[in-house]
């Protein structure tokens, strides 16, 4: 801090040169991150560390020196110890709590998985992309245009009979309509 507070004084002094108004640009920037930083690392944090070929959510369960030791919120290897520097913030969404498919939309799930996926946070990043399809998977009705994985082959068609574990399926080309298609071969009722 002495050294910001002594480039302020020269600053307001009068010394607009480039090299002084970088310095005290540099050392406020170098001290916005350590304070991130301390923040960040703290016993009990959730944190994105590296792990394997990509990264993943985990929690501070301690720290020595510049080393910390995380436990993984997913996955077979339960614990590592990192370096602390390895340490990224979570995502604001993600602090905030996982929202249930009813409280957040299709695309902004879709949003979210996909800053995960661009983090190389796999599972965390399945996990949104999973609510978009909880949320995207109407209703199933009479009258509902389905999305079905049936006989090895994608198929789009209308619910015309709805049973207890069975759907009959028409569909709008040429082929043959569908009887008794089990309902977990219904991918997402379309809107």
């Amino acid at each position: 801090m002495d050294e910001i507070e002594s480039l302020k004084r020269a600053v307001l002094g009068g010394d607009w040169s480039p090299s002084t108004l970088r310095a005290l640009a540099d050392a406020q920037e170098s001290a916005s991150q350590e304070a991130a930083m301390r923040r960040l690392l703290r016993v009990g944090a959730r944190v994105r560390v590296p792990r394997g070929d990509g990264t993943a959510r985990a929690m501070i369960s301690s720290l020595d020196g510049d080393e910390m030791e995380v436990v993984y919120d997913e996955g077979d290897e339960d614990e590592a110890v990192l370096a602390c520097s390895d340490a990224r913030a979570l995502e604001s969404f993600e602090e905030s709590g996982f929202e249930t498919a009813e409280t957040a939309d299709a695309a902004t799930n879709k949003e979210r998985g996909s800053v995960l996926f661009k983090l190389k946070d796999y599972a965390a990043a399945a996990d949104y992309y999973k609510k978009v399809l909880a949320v995207m998977k109407g209703k199933l009705s009479v009258g509902a245009l389905v999305m079905l994985n049936y006989k090895n082959q994608l198929k789009v068609g209308t619910v015309s009979c709805l049973e207890k574990d069975t759907v009959d399926v028409t569909y709008d080309d040429d082929d043959d309509d569908d009887d008794d298609v089990p309902r977990k071969c219904v991918v997402l009722v379309l809107p």
